[in-house]
């Protein structure tokens, strides 16, 4: 990978192993899991998701969606963000201009309720 094609997000490791099937039931679980990345790759998905005030756990989420998104035909991300006061908006933000498959709705409520 060329330095050019590297952002933020591209040092950040999803762990898989800490997700392993119980014992006994290897062998199936890897034979569904296999059949499903088959029809996934024949198939597209809209991923959605809600954030406010999430950044400390941000990057490795967006890891986690961009990994599960490159295993369809195709995808597309809605994240919808409101009222957040650390730097979630302007993580997706840049998420955004990275991956044209991401599309983000942002908005100041400022209401009693997310407060």
């Amino acid at each position: 990978i060329g330095t050019e094609s590297m952002n933020i997000f591209d040092f950040i490791h999803f762990d898989e192993s800490r997700f392993l099937p119980a014992i006994g039931h290897a062998h199936n679980y890897h034979r569904h899991v296999q059949e499903g990345y088959e029809r996934m790759r024949e198939s597209t998905v809209t991923i959605a998701g809600l954030a406010r005030n999430v950044a400390h756990i941000l990057p490795a989420t967006i890891l986690r969606i961009e990994s599960l998104g490159k295993t369809f035909k195709n995808y597309q991300v809605v994240i919808y963000e409101n009222d957040s006061t650390d730097h979630t908006r302007e993580l997706l933000e840049t998420w955004t201009n990275l991956n044209p498959n991401v599309t983000l709705v942002c908005e100041k409520l400022q209401a009693p309720v997310n407060r």
